[in-house]
């Protein structure tokens, strides 16, 4: 297979910076402003500035800030939507600093809606308290982006790349991160070299048929810790958003959950309000719930949708605190003071990710991860409303602290020897093995072959390092007849039969709709292991597809839809992997062959690591 070979020896193609933040999120944002106080930081996206998932957070900002709520509330109900499985300690920090990084926000220049001087708080599902922030009514996260950019442009210390995409990670023969390979808009390769990086890149969703997350939200920040020999822990945990507007011509479109919060009602096409048969809080109860009790409904009535009813209100005060969500029901001919919105469930949050710990680092040293691709261990088995951007801004500013702390790296002791480095970038196989070497130092670039890919068996010694019990997988690859592998390759055929243009958009729908087939709400052991079948063909191909070389716009963009496309499947094998291993059902994975909770058996976190596979790790914190 071809393979592109470049000499580099200019400093263009060699950058050196204290702080390398990947993702312009709340999380990417705010981190960096935090650190570029005493940092020099370089903040990169693989798209403009302001597009991240935080952009289209309705809902709002959860934290104590009035007089009848009290931390140890918020702590308790967070513990308990997680389900068992959140840390503890973790949640203590988001609940006892959550309120002073909402300050910070205001401080920044975020303009949360307030009447008469009062911040207005709303309720949202699973809240005891009226305890979410928003802004211009459901617009919170375009609020929060906006004044965070603006800080960010003003900051002398922070250097901003638009639409540059992160390869890969590299370490140091140590073990170390210490920075990533990067493609320029142009094409061009760069080496960051940094002290710090921090992984700010989001969440999963484009892995779902139906999905709240934008097109960006690919699973970059997941599939880059992994190959680097991070440790992912509880990937089988996706929670569905009960209600995105289901109508035809309209887009995938989040109804916040606080439109809920202010007494909207779920109905199905009988107009009946069906929670009450599902849960003691109803239309308040927790997102998996919720979703579930949608799909039963759908399931029974033959339906693609359900009801959400909030005609009770006036329309000017729907129109005021739902301005967003007004304006496009009403663009697709629905009027929320007098129609019933139609909704089904959409791929929405991502609960585990890149383990770290209450610093936000990575198991991998000078690797830090924030924001949803982390898994902190606030969330457990189902996240909180609205908790996830507390958590965005809690865990920034502590990953500030620990950076701020952090001694400088070999290489920024010895960069200005780096004259000369060897690129082998691979540009039709990036996650084969890739090495650049210095004349001081081997650094290497992270290795993810197909044989290190999440489904290999170790010994108990092989894994102690962990300290954790081994899983048989032998079931992750059961021995299968052709008459079930035929239906995969059939469909990769057909793919395949398309243009070159078309080849990668076509692939990216067909892993979309095994996902939600195999992968989705309600899951099966038979139909994940028939999924994980599926996926590692679509990665067997990968692994040998070619895209010439020429630097044209339109190569540019299939090398990045394959970048993409490379990331995706290595995170659903990882998600679906996860999901076939914990039998039983727990807050955002249900599964109908274990639909029970299983304390006993099932207590303990999914940990999935590149040389390890996938182990279990007990709660040393509960």
């Amino acid at each position: 297979m071809p393979e592109r070979q470049r000499t580099v020896m200019d400093s263009d193609s060699i950058v050196h910076t204290d702080v390398l933040i990947i993702g312009t999120g709340i999380a990417g944002l705010f981190t960096a402003i935090e650190v570029s106080e005493s940092k020099n930081v370089l903040l990169i996206t693989k798209d403009k500035l302001m597009e991240s998932n935080t952009r289209y957070a309705q809902g709002g900002i959860a934290a104590v800030m009035a007089e009848d709520d009290a931390p140890s509330f918020h702590l308790e109900d967070t513990l308990l939507a997680g389900a068992g499985l959140c840390d503890r300690q973790a949640v203590e920090l988001l609940v006892q600093e959550g309120p002073k990084r909402v300050q910070d926000l205001i401080r920044l220049g975020t303009a949360f809606d307030a009447r008469d001087g009062q911040l207005e708080l709303t309720r949202e599902g699973a809240h005891s308290h009226r305890r979410i922030l928003h802004a211009n009514g459901d617009s919170t996260g375009y609020e929060i982006v906006r004044a965070l950019s603006d800080r960010v442009r003003q900051q002398p210390r922070i250097n901003v790349w638009e639409y540059h995409f992160t390869i890969e990670l590299i370490k140091n023969d140590g073990g170390e991160c210490i920075g990533a390979i990067v493609q320029r808009p142009d094409g061009e390769v760069v080496t960051v070299y940094a002290d710090a990086t921090v992984l700010c890149t989001g969440g999963s969703g484009q892995l779902y048929e139906h999905t709240t997350n934008p097109e960006v939200a690919t699973a970059d920040g997941i599939a880059l810790a992994y190959r680097a020999g991070a440790v992912l822990r509880d990937m089988e945990f996706i929670q569905f958003h009960p209600t995105a507007l289901c109508q035809p011509g309209a887009p995938c479109f989040l109804i916040s959950e606080a439109v809920r919060g202010e007494g909207a009602i779920l109905r199905n096409r009988q107009g009946e309000a069906f929670m009450e048969r599902y849960h003691p809080l109803r239309d308040l109860a927790p997102r998996d719930i919720v979703a579930r009790a949608i799909v039963s409904e759908l399931e029974r009535e033959h339906s693609d949708f359900v009801y959400l009813d909030i005609t009770h209100e006036p329309e000017e005060q729907l129109a005021e605190r739902f301005p967003t969500i007004y304006r496009t029901c009403l663009k697709y001919g629905i009027n929320l003071a007098q129609d019933w919105i139609p909704v089904a469930p959409a791929a929405h949050y991502m609960m585990g990710g890149i383990r770290t710990d209450h610093h936000g680092e990575s198991t991998l040293p000078r690797l830090f991860a924030c924001g949803e691709v982390s898994s902190t261990g606030i969330h457990g088995a189902n996240r909180l409303a609205s908790n996830s951007l507390s958590e965005a801004i809690v865990y920034g500013s502590r990953i500030a602290q620990r950076i701020i702390e952090l001694q400088p790296s070999a290489v920024a002791l010895h960069h200005a020897q780096y004259h000369q480095i060897s690129h082998r970038i691979h540009f039709a196989d990036p996650i084969n093995v890739n090495k650049f070497t210095t004349a001081d130092q081997p650094i290497v670039v992270c290795e993810a072959a197909l044989a290190a890919m999440p489904v290999q068996l170790h010994t108990s010694s092989e894994a102690s390092e962990w300290s954790n019990r081994v899983v048989d997988l032998a079931v992750a690859r059961p021995e299968i007849s052709l008459m079930e592998t035929a239906p995969t390759q059939t469909v990769l055929s057909d793919c395949l039969s398309l243009t070159d243009e078309a080849i990668l958009p076509a692939l990216r729908s067909q892993l979309q709709r095994w996902m939600t087939s195999y992968a989705g709400i309600r899951r099966h052991a038979h139909t994940l292991q028939e999924g994980i079948q599926h996926l590692q063909q679509l990665y067997d191909y990968l692994h040998d597809y070619q895209i010439t070389e020429n630097a044209s716009k339109q190569e540019l963009a299939r090398k990045r839809e394959y970048l993409e496309l490379s990331n995706m499947v290595i995170t659903g094998l990882l998600i679906m992997q996860a999901a076939l291993h914990r039998e039983e059902s727990r807050g955002g994975h249900y599964r109908e062959d274990f639909p029970q909770r299983d304390d006993t058996s099932w207590h303990q976190h999914t940990i999935q690591h590149i040389h390890n596979g996938l182990m279990e790790e007990t709660l040393d914190y509960v």
